[in-house]
């Protein structure tokens, strides 16, 4: 019977060819309700030119792996371990969903369009102009990536957003200002704590201010697709909740990517990002064969004009240093109440940021306490904290 993945996204495509890498030797049928070879979605808010393959045709053919476009499941029965799909019926040893996430919705907001898919990012771009008045609803990293994207595009663009910054959730404030004050300086409106009500072209400001718009776009977040899941009755809590094998409520069923929310002490944890989604497949893959998963740190990265961010690891730490790379970009670090790193956040040129935030990436994984002035000065490499009973850092 073999392995069923639902959803051919990051998540679903790592699974199917980790199960090969690992040595897995039964059959492997990857489903996607999307009629297009699987896709890199990181440049949908870029340009629907820069979309790539996740992997060519065929690499799938070469692995082994049963590759079905334009297909859907439409129920699955757990006991006889079957899915029904739009296809027929498909039976399997170990399912895993990796149904993703869908763009979350603006009620009263008809006009707007959103953003998740190659066929979005076709039509949205067709209509950014030289001259268009587009108008962003939402500061979160699709939006300002939108925005910068739009600009560079010739644009006239107003961000909105409810909240007090940009980039509230994931982004310490100090590179969030930095960005703000780039994207000011690009000629992008960004008005915050901003209450709106909806206009035909138009949308109306709580200080009576009406902002006009041939375009209007809902970058506010997603919501995981979890209705199969709960149409099978698999727990959800904001995702398919998993464990740390990535295995659901149910025997033999697994998720993996933007769908799920993984059970921790305090509650769920939902991630999103492109690395989370392929680490996650890779682990849920090694979990139905009965093998451990390599733990990783959580990473994204978002392009803004010619400036990247990269932060690696987990928000929640209090503050505990910055530090000045060589080429003018911030590096923020945060601990927690050991001392332990737990996160860096990074904004500057692509090239002066990699190396320390791979550091970085290594410093938390390897629960390391650092001394403060030492990840502030940078004439002290971030590789040498690394070093167990150095001088500048502190043991765990």
């Amino acid at each position: 019977m073999g392995v069923v993945i639902v959803g051919a996204g990051e998540a679903g495509v790592r699974a199917a060819f980790a199960l090969r890498e690992a040595g897995y030797q039964g059959a492997v049928t990857l489903l996607s309700e999307e009629p297009d070879l699987p896709y890199e979605r990181p440049p949908l808010s870029k340009s629907p030119d820069a979309l790539r393959p996740i992997a060519p045709e065929e690499a799938y053919r070469a692995a082994g792996i049963r590759l079905r476009l334009g297909i859907w499941v439409t129920h699955v029965d757990i006991g006889r371990k079957r899915a029904e799909t739009s296809d027929g019926p498909l039976a399997y040893d170990h399912l895993l969903l990796a149904t993703g996430a869908e763009a979350r919705r603006l009620p009263g907001f008809p006009e707007a369009v959103h953003l998740r898919r190659r066929a979005d990012a076709g039509a949205l771009f067709a209509r950014i102009v030289p001259g268009a008045r587009l108008t962003v609803l939402g500061a979160g990293f699709i939006g300002m990536e939108l925005a910068a994207v739009a600009r560079g595009l010739g644009a006239q663009v107003t961000v909105l957003e409810v909240g007090p910054r940009i980039l509230c959730r994931a982004v310490p404030a100090e590179l969030a200002a930095l960005l703000h004050a780039r994207h000011a300086g690009e000629g992008v409106r960004i008005v915050t704590d901003a209450a709106a009500a909806p206009l035909p072209g138009a949308l109306r400001l709580a200080s009576g201010e009406v902002i006009a718009h041939d375009l209007l776009v809902a970058g506010v977040g997603s919501v995981p697709r979890t209705d199969l899941a709960e149409r099978i009755g698999l727990e959800i809590d904001n995702g398919i909740v998993v464990d740390a094998g990535h295995q659901t409520s149910a025997p033999g069923i697994f998720a993996a990517g933007d769908c799920c929310a993984l059970r921790q002490e305090a509650g769920v944890l939902r991630l999103e990002s492109w690395r989370i989604a392929r680490d996650q497949g890779e682990a849920a893959a090694r979990a139905m064969l009965g093998l451990s998963a390599v733990g990783s740190v959580p990473y994204f990265w978002s392009d803004q004009y010619d400036l990247c961010l990269q932060v690696v690891g987990l928000p929640g730490g209090a503050p505990l240093a910055s530090r000045v790379l060589p080429g003018g970009g911030r590096m923020l670090f945060e601990a927690d109440a050991e001392g332990r790193l737990t996160r860096a956040a990074a904004l500057g040129r692509d090239n002066e940021l990699a190396r320390d935030i791979k550091l970085a990436e290594r410093l938390i994984a390897a629960g390391i306490a650092p001394v403060a002035e030492a990840l502030a000065d940078p004439g002290i490499s971030l590789k040498s904290l690394l070093g167990a009973g150095t001088a500048v850092a502190k043991a765990t």
